[in-house]
Protein backbone atom coordinates (compact mmCIF):
# COMPACT_ATOMS: atom_id res chain seq x y z
CA UNK A 1 0.00 0.00 0.00
CA UNK A 2 1.16 3.69 -0.76
CA UNK A 3 1.46 6.31 1.71
CA UNK A 4 -1.50 8.00 0.57
CA UNK A 5 -3.72 4.87 1.78
CA UNK A 6 -1.86 4.76 4.94
CA UNK A 7 -2.06 8.86 5.79
CA UNK A 8 -6.25 7.87 4.75
CA UNK A 9 -6.12 5.15 7.57
CA UNK A 10 -4.21 7.08 9.87
CA UNK A 11 -7.10 9.93 9.20
CA UNK A 12 -9.70 7.60 9.97
CA UNK A 13 -8.28 6.29 12.94
CA UNK A 14 -7.66 9.18 14.71
CA UNK A 15 -10.90 10.77 13.07
CA UNK A 16 -12.72 8.01 15.01
CA UNK A 17 -11.04 8.37 18.41
CA UNK A 18 -11.97 11.94 18.27
CA UNK A 19 -15.58 11.75 17.48
CA UNK A 20 -15.56 8.66 20.55
CA UNK A 21 -13.47 10.23 23.47
CA UNK A 22 -15.92 13.21 23.89
CA UNK A 23 -18.94 10.84 24.08
CA UNK A 24 -17.23 8.11 26.51
CA UNK A 25 -16.00 11.02 28.62
CA UNK A 26 -19.37 12.38 28.75
CA UNK A 27 -20.93 9.21 29.35
CA UNK A 28 -18.56 8.14 31.99
CA UNK A 29 -18.40 10.92 34.32
CA UNK A 30 -22.17 12.09 34.06
CA UNK A 31 -22.92 8.55 35.04
CA UNK A 32 -25.21 8.01 31.82
CA UNK A 33 -25.92 4.59 30.47
CA UNK A 34 -26.02 5.62 26.48
CA UNK A 35 -28.28 2.26 26.16
CA UNK A 36 -30.66 2.76 28.42
CA UNK A 37 -33.80 5.04 28.26
CA UNK A 38 -33.06 8.59 28.92
CA UNK A 39 -33.97 11.99 29.58
CA UNK A 40 -34.46 14.77 27.12
CA UNK A 41 -31.52 16.18 28.66
CA UNK A 42 -29.41 13.19 28.35
CA UNK A 43 -30.36 13.07 24.62
CA UNK A 44 -30.23 16.51 23.48
CA UNK A 45 -26.49 16.86 25.46
CA UNK A 46 -25.05 13.73 24.03
CA UNK A 47 -26.57 14.14 20.18
CA UNK A 48 -25.24 17.72 20.38
CA UNK A 49 -22.03 16.99 21.37
CA UNK A 50 -21.63 14.03 19.32
CA UNK A 51 -22.45 15.94 16.13
CA UNK A 52 -19.54 18.36 16.96
CA UNK A 53 -17.46 15.54 17.62
CA UNK A 54 -18.67 13.84 15.06
CA UNK A 55 -17.95 16.75 12.58
CA UNK A 56 -14.54 17.47 13.98
CA UNK A 57 -13.34 13.71 13.52
CA UNK A 58 -14.37 13.76 9.89
CA UNK A 59 -12.61 17.36 9.38
CA UNK A 60 -9.34 15.81 11.08
CA UNK A 61 -9.22 12.38 9.19
CA UNK A 62 -9.67 14.33 6.00
CA UNK A 63 -7.28 16.92 6.86
CA UNK A 64 -4.72 13.65 8.18
CA UNK A 65 -5.74 11.06 5.00
CA UNK A 66 -5.90 14.20 2.13
CA UNK A 67 -8.38 12.11 1.20
CA UNK A 68 -12.47 12.86 0.91
CA UNK A 69 -12.33 9.06 1.69
CA UNK A 70 -11.07 8.93 4.95
CA UNK A 71 -14.39 11.21 6.82
CA UNK A 72 -16.14 8.61 4.86
CA UNK A 73 -14.73 5.68 6.40
CA UNK A 74 -15.29 7.28 10.03
CA UNK A 75 -18.86 8.08 9.36
CA UNK A 76 -19.02 3.88 8.04
CA UNK A 77 -17.76 3.44 11.40
CA UNK A 78 -20.31 5.42 12.96
CA UNK A 79 -22.98 3.24 11.18
CA UNK A 80 -20.93 0.21 11.39
CA UNK A 81 -21.21 0.87 15.64
CA UNK A 82 -24.88 1.49 15.46
CA UNK A 83 -25.55 -1.55 13.64
CA UNK A 84 -23.67 -3.75 15.61
CA UNK A 85 -25.30 -2.55 19.21
CA UNK A 86 -28.62 -2.31 17.91
CA UNK A 87 -28.35 -5.78 16.87
CA UNK A 88 -26.96 -6.81 20.02
CA UNK A 89 -29.51 -4.33 21.89
CA UNK A 90 -27.71 -3.62 25.05
CA UNK A 91 -29.45 -2.04 27.99
CA UNK A 92 -32.68 -4.01 27.65
CA UNK A 93 -33.87 -2.36 24.25
CA UNK A 94 -33.83 1.60 24.31
CA UNK A 95 -32.17 2.45 20.71
CA UNK A 96 -32.54 6.34 20.70
CA UNK A 97 -28.58 6.28 20.88
CA UNK A 98 -27.84 4.20 17.92
CA UNK A 99 -30.93 6.35 15.97
CA UNK A 100 -28.96 9.74 16.76
CA UNK A 101 -25.53 8.20 15.76
CA UNK A 102 -27.49 6.62 12.53
CA UNK A 103 -29.26 9.55 11.61
CA UNK A 104 -27.06 12.97 12.74
CA UNK A 105 -23.49 11.60 14.13
CA UNK A 106 -22.20 9.99 10.62
CA UNK A 107 -23.65 12.30 8.53
CA UNK A 108 -22.21 14.99 10.77
CA UNK A 109 -18.52 12.99 10.29
CA UNK A 110 -19.26 13.58 6.33
CA UNK A 111 -20.15 16.67 6.24
CA UNK A 112 -17.20 17.64 8.42
CA UNK A 113 -15.03 15.67 6.14
CA UNK A 114 -16.57 16.89 2.96
CA UNK A 115 -14.07 19.54 1.29
CA UNK A 116 -14.77 20.50 -2.35
CA UNK A 117 -12.59 19.15 -4.91
CA UNK A 118 -9.42 21.74 -5.78
CA UNK A 119 -8.20 21.62 -8.93
CA UNK A 120 -6.60 18.48 -10.37
CA UNK A 121 -5.43 16.85 -7.90
CA UNK A 122 -9.51 16.24 -6.69
CA UNK A 123 -9.48 13.80 -3.45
Amino acid sequence: MGTSVWRGILGAVVGYAIFAAPAALMFNLMGWDPHAAASLTVIVASTVVGMIAAAIGGYVATRIGRARWAGVVVAAMIVMGALISLASRPGGGAVWSQLVALLLLAPAALLGGYRPRSGASGA
